[in-house]
């Protein structure tokens, strides 16, 4: 009497390999998706999303020596601060300004007291971190 040394068959060989295949893609696909979601920084994609969304008007913004104003206008975005680059003969000046009620459509002046500047740039403020500059102007005198 001989030993019968049979193996497993092709077809459930390939059939297990399918399966550990399939179960390795799943299983890194749900750990890289959890690590991108956790370490995805939400104020960089808020950021992104409201760029566009404050302008400065031209026609309501100007300087003179010893003011400078910027007429803003607010799309459809929901914020508690915004800040100011005023560029003056010395250097840059920033300044933050909170908001309330804030509107779409609406348009604000801002009045800086003191300060001489020819060009103003303006960003917002998310989770107390500063975006990008979302618009910029050289200023005509008043």
């Amino acid at each position: 009497m001989g030993i019968d040394k049979r193996g497993i068959s092709d077809l459930i060989a390939t059939t297990i390999m399918v399966v550990l295949t399939v179960s390795a893609v799943v299983i890194l696909a749900t750990v890289l998706i959890l690590f991108v979601r956790n370490n995805l920084d939400k104020s960089k994609t808020d950021c992104l999303n409201s760029l566009d969304k404050i302008k400065i008007v031209p026609e309501g913004s100007c300087y003179n020596n010893s003011l400078t104003k910027v007429q803003v206008r607010f799309g459809n975005i929901n914020i508690t601060k915004i800040y100011f680059v005023l560029n003056t003969a010395t250097g840059a000046s920033v300044v933050e300004k909170p908001l309330n009620n804030i509107v779409t459509g609406m348009e604000k002046t801002f009045p800086f007291n003191n300060i001489n500047s020819s060009k103003a740039e303006i960003g917002i403020i998310i989770n107390n971190k500063k975006c990008d500059i979302s618009d910029s102007i050289e200023l005509e005198r008043c």
